[in-house]
């Protein structure tokens, strides 16, 4: 779980920082608190959450044989968050510029201010 962890904050070019918690690792927005700044969770429960708007990610990603469901999102989210079960480092390594297209666009919907709750 560290290690994907840490592969995803690489591939995020250091824009996430990884805050441990009981069951997970919430990789956040650097310098943000509160649950509006994770943009990608990593599971000790074998999955990784993104939030992903693009159909055609999602399709390549099913593409790419990658087991993803859909999970509850709230605010703007709702609809783009999914779990890429069993998801492993090598899996990530091997397909390093699929997920580094797929952590960036995870940052950018932590970032919009109406999931963030400001009245933006």
């Amino acid at each position: 779980m560290k290690e994907i962890a840490a592969e995803i904050a690489r591939l995020s070019d250091q824009s996430l920082e990884s805050v441990p918690r009981k069951h997970h690792i919430a990789m956040k927005l650097k310098g943000e608190t509160g649950a509006y700044s994770n943009a990608v969770i990593v599971s000790d429960s074998d999955y990784v959450k993104f939030f992903i708007r693009s159909k055609d990610l999602q399709k390549k990603a099913e593409e790419k044989q990658f087991t993803l469901k859909a999970v509850d999102s709230i605010g703007t989210r709702a609809g783009f968050g999914f779990r890429f079960s069993g998801l492993r480092l090598n899996q990530i390594q091997a397909n390093e510029e699929f997920f580094k297209t797929i952590i960036h666009g995870s940052i950018n919907e932590a970032k919009r201010p109406n999931v963030r709750g400001s009245k933006g």
